[in-house]
């Protein structure tokens, strides 16, 4: 319902506007070129950057081979092949677009909003400026300035910048900090490129119900893929969260809003029935499975074997608890 609701009302969403793809990466080999829309993954229609970051996960999970429709920025379209078979079940962990190489378009090497007490306005950098060059070597797009920023964590950069026509030099030191990784990069207290460009996603009522249905199954689908390669090893189990992970996730999706909110909470609703439908006692599906049992044989179970269930059905669900709580502190603290 929750799917469909948001559907038929729409949303506005990120187009799926590519940047230059990172080197020696799955995306870099099949050929993307920065600015690129990608408008259909494996035959299937996408029209915004979340639509393409779903398909593009549940391909990355089975380390697909698949064909890629983008538009060029010239209007042609072109037909690229992406393998993921390269990918490690490690890599696949969360979102899998930076080791396939993908990332937003962020449009040209412009600065925008300028952070007080920050690198870029101590050198004197305003909205609207463009980087032309850096340290005498010439500037594409934001992503290159950013990954030019990021590796130079304290050392002082010379920007040549062009500022309504006049071209003027000022010297910018990126101030050291943290990644989430716990790497040091550097900042400069400044927006850089273009915010991107946001597309309507509004479905008719039938055409909404249908893809809202397909929406759940493939989330469903998905998730009892990921909980059988995690027992055989092809997927890290460090996939498994928990309350913590889910409050903080929580809170992020809130902050952008009723309809990532929403959608959150409805991806946690699909998931946690899917657990429950697990042929684990003490769950439904525990209990479904005695059922089947008493269908076959033509009696209930025996006393020993519901009993014996329940105590391994306890001691299933503490390790799963323990090991999602430990994925939660791990991700938290480190």
């Amino acid at each position: 319902v929750v799917y469909w609701v948001l559907n038929v009302v729409g949303v506005m969403e990120p187009r799926a506007a590519v940047g230059t793809p990172v080197a020696e990466t799955p995306a870099h080999r099949a050929g993307f070129a920065a600015g690129d829309v990608v408008i259909a993954i494996d035959g299937a229609q996408v029209r915004s950057w979340n639509e393409m970051t779903w398909l593009l996960l549940q391909r990355a999970v089975e380390r697909a081979s698949f064909d890629v429709v983008v538009e060029r920025a010239d209007g042609a379209t072109r037909t690229l092949r992406l393998d993921l078979a390269s990918l490690q079940p490690a890599e696949i962990e969360g979102n899998p677009l930076p080791k396939i190489g993908l990332r937003p378009f962020g449009g040209q090497p412009r600065i925008g909003r300028v952070s007080d007490g920050g690198a870029a306005q101590a050198a004197g950098l305003r909205p609207g400026d463009r980087v032309l060059e850096i340290e005498g070597s010439s500037v594409s797009s934001a992503r290159e300035l950013i990954d030019r920023v990021r590796g130079a964590a304290g050392k002082p950069l010379a920007f040549v910048i062009d500022r309504d026509g006049e071209r003027l030099t000022v010297t910018v030191t990126p101030v050291a900090t943290r990644d989430a990784d716990g790497s040091e990069i550097g900042r400069i207290g400044a927006e850089i490129g273009e915010r991107p460009q946001l597309v309507e996603v509004r479905y008719g009522p039938v055409e909404g119900l249908a893809l809202a249905l397909q929406k759940t199954w493939d989330t469903a689908v998905f998730s009892l893929r990921m909980l059988g390669k995690m027992l055989v090893g092809e997927a890290s189990l460090k996939n498994l969260s928990g309350p913590v992970t889910i409050a903080d996730y929580a809170g992020q999706t809130a902050r952008l809003g009723a309809a990532a909110y929403l959608s959150f909470l409805a991806l946690v609703s699909i998931s946690l029935g899917v657990l429950n439908l697990l042929p684990i006692p003490l769950l439904d599906g525990g209990h479904l499975l005695y059922y089947a049992i008493e269908i076959i044989k033509g009696s209930p179970p025996s006393e020993w074997l519901v009993h014996w269930g329940q105590r391994a059905g306890i001691g299933l669900l503490f390790l799963l608890t323990a090991l999602a709580l430990y994925n939660d502190l791990t991700r938290l603290l480190f």
